[in-house]
């Protein structure tokens, strides 16, 4: 028999979002958090080691000289760097910026200006388009990378390993914002004209994550499947802080190919 809809059960406390992380990686430490289908393999991240990378990314991020309250944008696939990218923007104190992998050029050109992004975690898929953006508008200080590029790039693309290195130098404890302090800017599909950024935070987010817990039947035993976009709201809403709230288990589907969503369904368990 399925669940059963229980409405408005108690719920862990709502607080900035990186503060309900770390609640999860204390509580849920050994359990799997992230997991996605790699080199023929499904490859996993537990609450701990998740919870690691993100704090010496955090610390790495700081030692760079990335200040309080500044934006750091995201461009790339559903994936754990995703996540972890994600996550340390915030634990480091600053306000995210998550873009739609699908855009032209000139629309990530268009929200990297207007919202005056010094830095940005991206695929290396994207590397190309973003130098090209700032060779014309000299915007950023940092460009971290998830995979190592194949080709040889200026001094200041640096890939998530090696920024986690210097973290590792100066590791410090992450930073847990004010609940009404700016947590995202994300910007709107831009269908009457240009994007428009629309400013989320962390209580706007956290108490929507709140309400899904306390009126949904998510456990930690749950298993997700994430399937839409991370950039958009409602997928890193309910696909991705909601499982690591209830301390639930997320495999990132690897493509949207009925045939692979299918194997990635049976062989995560998936539950929701």
């Amino acid at each position: 028999m399925g669940k059963t809809l229980t409405p408005f059960r108690k719920d862990r406390g709502i607080y900035s979002i990186p503060e309900f992380f770390f609640r999860s990686v204390k509580d849920f430490g050994t359990r799997y958090a992230l997991s996605i289908f790699r080199e023929g393999k499904y490859q996993h991240l537990t609450y701990k080691e998740f919870g690691e990378k993100v704090e010496l990314l955090a610390s790495g991020l700081r030692a760079l000289g990335f200040s309080y309250k500044e934006k750091a944008a995201i461009l790339g696939p559903n994936s754990p760097e995703w996540g972890i990218s994600y996550l340390s923007i915030l634990s480091a104190g600053g306000i995210c910026v998550p873009i739609d992998s699908l855009l032209k050029r000139y629309e990530f050109r268009h929200i990297l200006e207007e919202a005056k992004v010094r830095w940005i975690f991206l695929s290396s898929k994207y590397l190309d388009d973003i130098l090209e953006i700032d060779e014309e508008l000299k915007l950023f200080k940092y460009l971290i990378v998830f995979e190592k590029p194949s080709k040889e790039v200026p001094r200041y693309v640096i890939t998530l390993e090696e920024l986690i290195n210097i973290g590792k130098k100066k590791p410090l404890k992450p930073y847990f914002p004010e609940l009404d302090d700016l947590a995202v800017i994300i910007y709107t599909s831009g269908t009457t004209g240009k994007a428009k950024g629309v400013m989320l935070t962390h209580r706007n987010i956290v108490s929507d994550v709140s309400a899904c817990y306390r009126s949904l039947p998510v456990y930690e035993t749950d298993r997700f499947l994430s399937v839409l976009p991370m950039h958009h709201t409602f997928e890193c809403t309910g696909g991705f802080l909601l499982p690591l709230y209830s301390g639930s288990h997320i495999t990132f589907a690897r493509s949207l190919k009925s045939r692979d969503i299918l194997e990635d369904l049976k062989n995560s368990k998936t539950t929701i």
